[in-house]
């Protein structure tokens, strides 16, 4: 019996390349997303359990310093916050939610990503150093005057004082931030955005607790918020500058 024909069909490899490319691209994109959130959520784990050094977290804060400046102390236009004295927990906590998305923050995604690649030791450290750096005593307040606050000083304890603290301190192991020391621009922007739900990472409780208050009320609950005063010893002496970064 004669042996069956071989049927051979030649492909042009350039045709093969575009009937798998629509195919190709999925598929990675299937594949990297969940090695990234698996990083992100072992490595916050890591970091909270890790020894800091903040010795070694002042060269990493280098590449803070373009937008928070080298002291820590942020923006007064409310484009950058003040990090400085921030609980170490507060800071490690933004900058994992920004690298795995929880966080939408275009400006600051590649600077997370680059610490984070580095590895936890990395982000506990540059978190350290952050947090041991002196406060601003010269923070922007707003418009409204001490006896136009009371308002949003009844409010701020009614609502607020029970997670983030009598007069602001936060909760460094429930990662809730401090907010002494904050530039009013920057509080009523995120007072903002959390009202309307495009902070992903705020919690919803607060949402939920500020979603009725009015444009005047935000505005009076930041300028209230920006005139708490840090302790005394977490604050700079007027005209401090950073001596890493002379």
């Amino acid at each position: 019996m004669a042996a069956a024909p071989i049927y051979r069909f030649q492909v042009h490899p350039n045709k093969i390349k575009a009937m798998l490319a629509p195919l190709i691209v999925p598929i990675m994109h299937l594949l990297a997303l969940p090695a990234i959130a698996l990083a992100s959520s072992l490595e916050a784990d890591q970091v909270l359990s890790l020894e800091a050094t903040p010795e070694s977290g002042r060269e990493l804060f280098a590449g803070c310093t373009r937008c928070h400046g080298t002291e820590g102390w942020g923006a007064y236009s409310g484009d950058y916050p003040q990090i400085a004295g921030q609980h170490e927990s507060v800071i490690i906590k933004q900058i994992l939610d920004i690298q795995a998305g929880k966080r939408d923050n275009p400006a600051m995604l590649a600077a997370a990503n680059e610490l984070v690649e580095l590895g936890p030791q990395a982000v506990a450290d540059m978190a350290a150093y952050t947090s041991s750096l002196k406060m601003n005593p010269d923070t922007d307040w707003g418009d409204y005057e001490d006896e136009e606050l009371r308002e949003a000083a009844d409010l701020y304890e009614r609502i607020c004082s029970a997670c983030h603290g009598a007069s602001g301190e936060g909760d460094a192991d429930n990662f809730v931030p401090l907010l002494q020391g904050q530039n009013y621009s920057y509080l009523l922007r995120q007072l903002q955005r959390i009202q309307a739900g495009t902070r992903k990472n705020a919690n919803p409780e607060m949402r939920e607790l500020i979603n009725n208050l009015s444009e005047q009320q935000l505005e009076k609950m930041a300028n209230y918020l920006a005139r708490l005063e840090p302790a005394e010893e977490k604050l700079a002496p007027y005209g401090w500058i950073n001596p890493d970064f002379r």
